[in-house]
């Protein structure tokens, strides 16, 4: 797709559903490959979901808005034996038993037909399109700044070129993309809801809240203004103290500082700045929690294990899969103890080393973590505390 990309910015590639997409964001995670191409991919919005433009577009008198039944309206009439994607699943099936090449032929003649389907789709949509509707128009490729981004590479390039798989020095380099990785898809998430989500999408997404409507009269709060909005019952995961984004306007909507699901209402607290632009209709939660500070941790790891200077013995023991080393103990000594006292004991015998707290939900991990902080604390210890979740939603 790059390829043809650098000849022609303004390509889009066209598809009927949202698995292509899906599929090729999940084998980017999953190997941890051509991470900036597929993020390009996505940022200059060249992939067209043409079941979406079907949906929004037109209606049609179809039991439903597959591929199946709406390439009917182009005209365009199936040859190939294989008839569904549940057909080519089962001959894929046999393929791996029999491996009899006339199965793979059925499969490629399918998804050659559901190839030219879809081009004849976009072609009668295209043709029947409303004189006078703007065209979309082709984003262009940005530069988005990534400081330390150089940086961060050349170390890790460092540290895996020449490591074994699961060495120590392979999952230091590894762990560096390991914050930007996660971070893609929450972005993806928002700017598929700001950019193209319709209201009524997004009181069915599970995280944002769709079918605002404002409710009485705004109250000031010193040099802002409360406005209590209502919402029909629906999943998100928006509370108090976030300051969500309206899709609307492309900006923060104001902070949540009261929100009853029950009752179907919300109070947002606005600013001064924001006195004359309209109440949103619906809100979506910001991007990604900042990690400004969890990368420069990795990377001063990544140069310690590099540099060989054993400045993090308990993070390098982590990586290594060492044991845990306990002042008195013989190394390697069993360490697994539901006492409390044994804990405790064991928790202030570290020898620069590290403890895990396991457990299934429900069996006191918080209970047994809160009581040897505040143990190791009576005895002049500092205890350092973090979570990976937002701070105002804990």
């Amino acid at each position: 797709m790059h390829e043809r990309l650098a000849r022609d910015p303004g390509m889009h590639v066209y598809h009927y559903g949202a698995y292509e997409k899906t599929a090729i964001t999940e084998l980017m995670g999953v190997y941890a490959t051509r991470e900036d191409q597929v993020d390009d991919l996505l940022r200059r919005e060249v992939l067209v979901n043409l079941h979406t433009v079907v949906r929004q577009g037109l209606r049609a008198g179809v039991p439903s808005y597959s591929l199946k039944e709406v390439e009917a309206l182009a005209g365009f009439a199936r040859r190939a034996d294989m008839r569904t994607g549940t057909d080519a699943v089962l001959a894929y099936e046999r393929y791996m038993d029999t491996r009899d090449g006339a199965l793979l032929d059925g499969i490629a003649a399918y998804n050659q037909e559901d190839c030219r389907a879809t081009l004849a789709l976009r072609d009668w949509l295209v043709a029947h399109r409303p004189d006078g509707t703007p065209w979309a128009q082709a984003v262009a490729a940005e530069a988005h700044d990534d400081v330390g981004a150089g940086e961060r590479e050349a170390l890790r390039q460092a540290l895996v070129a020449d490591s074994e798989p699961g060495t120590p020095r392979w999952l230091a380099g590894e762990l560096l993309e390991y914050h930007r990785r996660e971070a893609r898809p929450a972005w993806w998430w928002f700017f598929q809801r700001r950019d193209h989500m319709t209201v009524e999408e997004l009181v069915d997404d599970a995280e944002s809240i769709g079918r605002l409507a404002p409710s009485g009269r705004p109250r000031a709060d010193k040099r802002s203004t409360l406005h209590t909005l209502t919402f029909p019952a629906q999943q998100h995961k928006l509370g108090p103290g976030d300051e969500p984004v309206d899709p609307a306007t492309r900006k923060k909507a104001g902070e949540i500082v009261e929100l009853d699901d029950v009752a179907g209402t919300l109070v947002l607290r606005r600013g001064p700045s924001l006195k004359d632009v309209p109440l949103p209709g619906a809100i979506i939660p910001g991007g990604p929690i900042a990690t400004k500070e969890q990368r420069s941790a990795l990377m001063r790891l990544a140069a310690s294990v590099r540099a060989g200077d054993g400045r993090y013995p308990a993070l390098r023991d982590i990586l290594g899969r060492t044991p845990p080393r306990v002042r008195r103990r013989a190394p390697g000594g069993v360490v697994q103890t539901v006492d409390i006292g044994e804990q405790r004991r064991l928790a202030e015998s570290l020898d620069d080393s590290y403890l895990f707290v396991q457990g299934p939900p429900g069996t006191g991990k918080t209970w047994t973590g809160a009581r040897l902080i505040t143990h190791l604390m009576r005895l002049g210890r500092r205890v350092g505390v973090t979570a990976t979740s937002d701070p105002k939603s804990r």
